[in-house]
């Protein structure tokens, strides 16, 4: 009815236009976080093209700091590996996100908890 999908493949396109060297970075965490696939793979393709001019910037460090998950993304893109067959990196990447949120949580826990006994 309103076309949502065409208009997202547009904004992909649009995006893909103003994609260089200092906002590459930028715009592939974005896609990855909006899961459009296109400008993603799109993106990777920028970054391994142009490997020596972007991973030198600000960007390429802050998106290391930021996403890990999408660096893994990089780093197989980059090495030619499939997601699909790095399943195991992948899922261990995914599990180690998960297992910090926990410990997260279970701090913010403890002293509620104590509170509560006293």
């Amino acid at each position: 009815k309103y076309q949502v999908c065409r208009l997202s493949s547009w904004c992909e396109e649009m995006l893909f236009n103003h994609v260089n060297v200092e906002e590459v970075c930028s715009i592939l965490s974005q896609a990855h976080l909006l899961e459009a696939k296109q400008l993603e793979e799109a993106c990777l393709k920028f970054i391994k093209d142009n490997a020596s001019k972007v991973l030198v910037t600000a960007g390429f460090g802050q998106l290391s700091k930021d996403w890990p998950q999408v660096m893994l993304k990089v780093s197989l893109f980059m090495s030619g590996i499939p997601e699909a067959r790095a399943t195991a990196a992948i899922q261990a990447q995914q599990g180690s996100g998960c297992k910090r949120k926990r410990d997260d949580r279970s701090s913010d826990e403890s002293p509620r908890t104590e509170r509560a006994e006293n």
